[in-house]
């Protein structure tokens, strides 16, 4: 079936563009996102007896912690940096622990650079077609009546007719259901962490290169299984779940060097309160994270490999840092010594 692209259905691109790429981790968003982000900590509101399994249970992930860690292999020293894509004030001092290494780097390697989102944005902007799905049931088949009723509404707010909708890749526009004003996930082109570093580089002169492109973290995405992405589409759209909580309690996990015990007690308080089993949740979570995470990082191995540069920083967003799939172990099992870097 070949879907069409209207004049219509392009006006409505721009600002679902902007959901795909804040989706994505690859957003040129305005700086406002850390503004709503004042939700409390989950990690304060459990009983030290849960704390305690969520260590345990961060504990047994490879490289759980750490934001700053040092790949070593022969006369080669490779520098992985976990980023924070938002903007926040405590960026200041993971800069200047990454500048010491960044100042002297001879590479510094980012999901995708500034100077290269704008113009593979306006490219598929103008051709649409990639964000729509050619085979396979439609949206409407395969969610609930009521939630694809609703779904059609809100999205005739952005020119978007349900025929359109009804093709559309779902993990596309999820960012645009969550109830919430804050994106835990958000990218800020100014304040985040990875622009601050692409500055410092091009202070130091040093060279830039990106992972992928727009297009190669789309396709890796969308490849996820559709009937998944429908069903998280619809648990986003009906949980009322505090997302700025969630987003505070990753924030400041991440600054304690401690994303992965942030990251399981997020999917502790994830659809809480809708009437879904922990386990489904749990199988849904490591979909996202397969296509989200994993699957790209495996796709990064190749080009960070092939690098000859003795000194190169890696500065990706920190979650694709630990598990078996993570950027460290990946490395690890290449023959690279890893060491943390004390902060």
């Amino acid at each position: 079936m070949s879907i069409g692209v209207c004049m219509k259905t392009k006006s409505a691109l721009p600002r679902l563009l902007a959901a795909f790429m804040a989706f994505s981790l690859l957003a040129t968003l305005p700086d406002t996102a850390s503004a709503y982000c004042k939700g409390k900590d989950l990690r304060k509101s459990i009983s030290k007896a849960d704390r305690a399994k969520f260590a345990q249970q961060a504990a047994r992930v490879p490289f759980s912690k750490g934001i700053i860690w040092e790949a070593r292999k022969g006369d080669q020293v490779i520098h992985v940096v976990g980023t924070h894509h938002a903007g926040d004030g405590r960026h200041r001092k993971v800069v200047a622990d990454a500048t010491k290494f960044l100042k002297n780097a001879d590479l510094l390697m980012l999901e995708i650079r500034i100077q290269d989102i704008q113009p593979q944005w306006e490219a598929m902007r103008e051709d649409g077609r990639a964000l729509f799905r050619t085979s396979g049931p439609g949206m409407s088949q395969l969610m609930r009546k009521d939630l694809w009723e609703d779904l059609s509404f809100r999205m005739q707010l952005y020119n978007m007719s349900p025929k359109q909708l009804d093709r559309i890749q779902p993990w596309f526009i999820s960012g645009e259901v969550i109830n919430g004003d804050c994106d835990p996930f958000a990218w800020n082109r100014t304040k985040g962490l990875d622009a601050r570093l692409e500055r410092v580089a091009a202070s130091n002169r040093v060279p830039t290169m990106g992972l992928e492109t727009v297009e190669e973290s789309r396709r890796t995405i969308a490849a996820e299984p559709i009937r998944n992405q429908v069903r998280w589409l619809e648990l986003n759209m009906q949980s009322k779940a505090a997302i700025a909580d969630m987003s505070t309690t990753l924030r400041n996990a991440y600054f304690a060097d401690a994303l992965v015990e942030g990251l399981l007690i997020m999917e502790a308080f994830m659809f809480r309160d809708l009437n879904v089993s922990r386990k489904e949740v749990a199988r849904l979570q490591r979909s996202h994270d397969k296509y989200i995470l994993d699957e790209r990082n495996k796709n990064w191995m190749p080009r960070i490999l092939a690098r000859k540069e003795k000194r190169i920083m890696v500065a990706v967003g920190a979650a694709h840092l630990p598990g078996e799939y993570g950027i460290l172990n990946l490395l690890h099992k290449k023959g690279y010594t890893l060491t943390m870097v004390d902060r």
